[in-house]
């Protein structure tokens, strides 16, 4: 992917560059312990790399990046417990996911950088959020402490579980948040999503030896039927249409959970509706100044 690891961007390459990511990170944690007054901080930063290490791993097609993008754009309210796939967890997009800003270490100044990957983590019954890119898109920039680390993250979040989130844009754009929010939700739905693992115990290396590698979940967008139905639809006419239309991909509220407390929102795949022998009505845009 960089100068340093020489690792693509590739869903075979997280093992590594989390592995490379978490070495860094516990040179720091003990750079924190030898420092007077540093244990507070220490202690923080070790939890956050426990996290890390324990991160569930995911790679995001750039089909399903593609659809979590502009799903997000409508997303209603959500409960994070009903979609979160796991407690810790590491999500790599194929293509970016969005821009945030990030803060320039020892200065004041922010850089719009594009949202590579997200990684979350739960405590206290909250799940912070991280987005990160990779740092070979400006090595030339960064100091040699941080050009070492494959990705770099800053928290953009925190998210009460059990608490109905509402947002979709920030400045007129999709907010990364969003996007992951999309992203959870979609992944729970096998009609829509398939889902396949690579890596775990026991992959061959390149000389043909067995190792533990961490598997990583391929998450990838999965064909729909050839007449365009997903299920979305009426399954029977109650009476017969004269016009054939498409019905535009959508969500769908549920409630879930002890008294239906908890929201987890259906993403409806866009369908064909009417009579399966009349003529397809197309439906035309017009962009006017």
């Amino acid at each position: 992917m960089s100068r340093r690891s020489g690792l693509p961007w590739a869903p075979t390459s997280l093992p590594p560059m989390r592995r490379q990511w978490c070495d860094v990170l516990a040179d720091g944690v003990e750079r924190l312990r030898d420092q007077v007054g540093g244990e507070e901080l220490a202690a923080q930063a070790e939890a956050d790399l426990d996290g890390l290490r324990a991160s569930a791993m995911f790679w995001v097609s750039r089909e399903m990046t593609d659809l979590a993008t502009s799903a997000a754009e409508s997303l209603p309210e959500w409960s994070p417990a009903a979609a979160i796939p796991e407690p810790f967890g590491l999500l790599a997009w194929a293509k970016p996911a969005g821009v945030f800003d990030w803060p320039v270490p020892g200065g004041t100044e922010r850089i719009p950088m594009p949202v590579d990957a997200l990684c979350w983590g739960v405590r206290e019954g909250a799940v912070s959020v991280s987005c990160a890119f990779r740092t070979d898109r400006i090595a030339d920039k960064l100091n040699p402490g941080l050009a070492r680390l494959p990705l770099l993250s800053h928290p953009v979040g925190m998210w009460d579980l059990e608490e109905p989130v509402a947002h979709r844009v920030e400045d007129g754009k999709v907010a990364p948040l969003a996007v992951l929010g999309s992203a959870w939700l979609l992944m729970g739905q096998r009609r829509i999503v398939e889902t396949r693992t690579i890596g775990g115990p026991g992959t061959a290396d390149t000389a043909g030896a067995l190792r533990d590698s961490p598997a990583v979940s391929l998450i990838e967008l999965r064909r729909p039927d050839r007449d365009g139905r997903d299920g979305g639809g009426d399954g029977g006419q109650r009476r017969r249409s004269e016009k054939r239309w498409w019905v535009s991909g959508h969500w769908r509220d549920a409630r879930v959970g002890p008294k239906r407390a908890l929201r987890r929102p259906v993403w409806i795949s866009p369908y064909v509706k009417g009579d399966p022998e009349a003529e397809l009505s197309e439906r035309v845009t017009v962009w006017r100044r």
